[in-house]
């Protein structure tokens, strides 16, 4: 996720060291959030391991055919939006705190 965080700064603001704490927050949000985004996929097939009763998927490779083919691909993505309202100021917030502590 760092290595994100410190590409989108030298997108958005010329580097790090010349980087806003307003740069700073969005590129931390934007990194975490394309971070958790990535694995949201499989986060779904833990989750719906975990909610199903008695030995309902024998692997998660089960899990995802099984939901592909009931649901469709849009199964996946669930939660995509929520996910991303919280990850977003975490992480900006999570970085912003990171970048002033390495200057102090």
């Amino acid at each position: 996720m760092q290595v994100l965080y410190i590409g989108l700064l030298e997108l958005c603001a010329s580097g790090r060291e010349g980087a806003s704490a307003g740069a700073q927050f969005l590129a931390g949000g934007l990194a975490g959030t394309l971070c958790w985004l990535s694995v949201l996929p499989f986060d779904v097939m833990k989750s719906r391991m975990q909610a199903a009763e008695g030995a309902h998927y024998t692997s998660m490779l089960h899990c995802a055919r099984s939901s592909l083919a009931a649901e469709g691909p849009a199964v996946f993505v669930r939660g995509a939006l929520p996910m991303s309202i919280r990850a977003f100021p975490v992480n900006g917030v999570t970085f912003l705190v990171y970048e002033f502590l390495l200057q102090q």
